[in-house]
């Protein structure tokens, strides 16, 4: 599926994405109309690919799963990403990417191998379910 015909799926327009604040004062963010959060809800679980895709894709994906109530992970090495960052409950920017994706992502992979965050994930559990197992 191209992303275009994707954002025509859902229904999606420029100022689709709403920030608000929550009780802590930490950003949430969701679509304006609930009516795209369940059309989003369909067509995800079609989609294996999405070709042609921008950084705004990347936005409306992790919005999208956020309210499905799903953990979500972005990669990113630009700019661009910056603000899928902040959606994400983890973010991973590459080494070589720009300094302003690397201060702003949770991991920096030193390599630019995609398969470094899935072992990144895989550790990360098993550092967690150690130290919980001691405590």
């Amino acid at each position: 599926m191209t992303a275009q015909s994707f954002r025509e799926k859902i229904g999606f327009e420029t100022d689709s994405i709403e920030i608000t604040k929550d009780e802590n004062n930490v950003n949430v963010y969701s679509f304006r109309n609930g009516a795209m959060q369940e059309k989003f809800e369909q067509v995800i679980d079609s989609l294996k690919v999405l070709a042609r895709s921008t950084p705004e894709d990347k936005r409306i994906i992790a919005v999208g799963l956020k309210g499905m109530g799903k953990k979500v992970a972005v990669v990113g090495d630009g700019l661009n990403d910056i603000e899928s960052f902040h959606i994400a409950d983890v973010s991973f920017a590459m080494g070589s990417s720009s300094s302003v994706a690397r201060h702003n992502a949770s991991m920096v992979l030193v390599n630019d191998d995609f398969e470094s965050c899935i072992w990144s994930v895989i550790w990360g559990r098993n550092i967690y379910c150690n130290i919980k197992r001691f405590l």
